[in-house]
Formats: C-alpha cells, structure tokens, sequence
C-alpha cells in the first residue's frame, strides 16, 4: 500500500488545452498502474526538485517544497475510443504554474524514462 497522498488538482489554472500523449507513455502508466500500485512518486532529476505523481485519474508534476502544489498535470485521459494500443490519448493539459510550459516535455521524457527501469525485469548475471 502505497504512502502518497493524491495531489488536489481543485485549484486555480493558470492555463488549459487538449494534448495527445504517446501511446508508449500511456501504456507504461498503465503498467505501472498494475504492477507498482498508485499513487506512484518520482524524482524528477535536474528539475530542481520537482517530482511526479502518478495518479489513477492524472499524472501531476509538483514541487514538493511548495506543499506539493501542481506546476503542470495531464488528466481526463480520453482513451476509450482508442482502437489499437499504439494509439496517442487525448487528455486535458493543465498549468498551475507560468514556467510550466519550460518544464513539460522534459517531465514526460523523465517519466518515460523512470518507468521504463522500474518496470524492467530484474537482471540476475551469474
């Protein structure tokens, strides 16, 4: 049972719009949704302390020295029309924050990234 605490995302926007997320990151989510349980938080190196937590309903960049308050999130993944899985989703990009759109894409290629090693099976050399 995991520790984290969902990310309240009942706050002021300071931006909103439609974005297509890969299908490789959302199927990695989806993965990690069954095999490691969420809410899931991940470091975010070179971000300057920002993290990710990965939700049941949306991914949420945070800074964790600000009480966790949200820079940028993707939420309202619309996935249900997809008809194969390397398909893009449809989702809602949110900004919390000004500098959010400096941050994004590096946020997504880290999530990529760390789920890719957590999910990887273990490797036991002789």
């Amino acid at each position: 049972m995991s520790s984290v605490e969902p990310i309240n995302l009942d706050l002021p926007v300071y931006s909103r719009q439609r974005e297509t997320v890969p299908a490789r990151h959302y199927n990695l989510w989806r993965l990690a949704r069954s095999r490691l349980g969420l809410p899931l938080r991940l470091a975010l190196p070179g971000l300057k302390g920002l993290e990710l937590v990965l939700q049941e309903d949306a991914w949420v960049c945070v800074d964790p020295q600000m009480s966790d308050y949200p820079i940028v999130a993707w939420t309202g993944f619309q996935a249900a029309g997809r008809d194969a899985l390397d398909a893009p989703v449809d989702c809602d990009l949110l900004y919390f924050h000004m500098g959010a759109t400096l941050v994004r894409s590096r946020v997504l290629k880290l999530m990529l990234e760390i789920l890719e090693q957590r999910l990887a099976p273990q490797r036991h050399d002789a």
